[in-house]
């Protein structure tokens, strides 16, 4: 029975943590899906570079599509993967002005400086952030008599 992470997402993660060390922190992102909303506050943004880095993360829409656009809007997966010295310095590490504003505790390792590197995967499970997220998602295990 599937847990609610795909293991291949897992995989990912960590491939990209090992494949490039200078980054460090992994995460994930997917493309928003046709019936999702990404003005949705709580479905968190992500810009990735060519390389896979992240640029910025938001609560909003980035980039914003002044003009019409042909590329994904990148919906952030809340997975990450670092090693243990990094998780005590960023410990230290006072809380972030962009940190502050968005509510996004990444933003505090992107303004001081550090790497996170993003897995981009076609498709994941959604997310669960609000009681509608927990109705939708406990439908769909229903639906595929993953949840009694």
């Amino acid at each position: 029975m599937n847990q609610g992470i795909e293991p291949e997402l897992i995989d990912g993660v960590i491939k990209n943590k090992i494949e490039y060390p200078e980054w460090e922190v992994s995460t994930a992102a997917r493309p928003f899906k046709h019936n999702e909303d990404p003005l949705q506050p709580n479905r968190v943004k992500v810009v990735v570079s060519k390389k896979g880095r992240a640029l910025y993360f938001s609560r909003s829409l980035i980039p914003f599509p002044r003009n019409p656009i042909n590329h994904p809007i990148y919906l952030h997966l809340g997975i990450y993967a670092y090693e243990r010295d990094f998780l005590l310095r960023f410990a230290t590490l006072p809380r972030s002005i962009l940190e502050d504003v968005e509510s996004l505790e990444q933003l505090r390792v992107l303004e001081n400086d550090f790497n996170i590197g993003v897995y981009l995967t076609d498709d994941s499970l959604p997310g669960v952030d609000t009681p509608e997220d927990l109705k939708t998602i406990t439908e769909l295990f229903k639906q595929k008599n993953m949840l009694k």
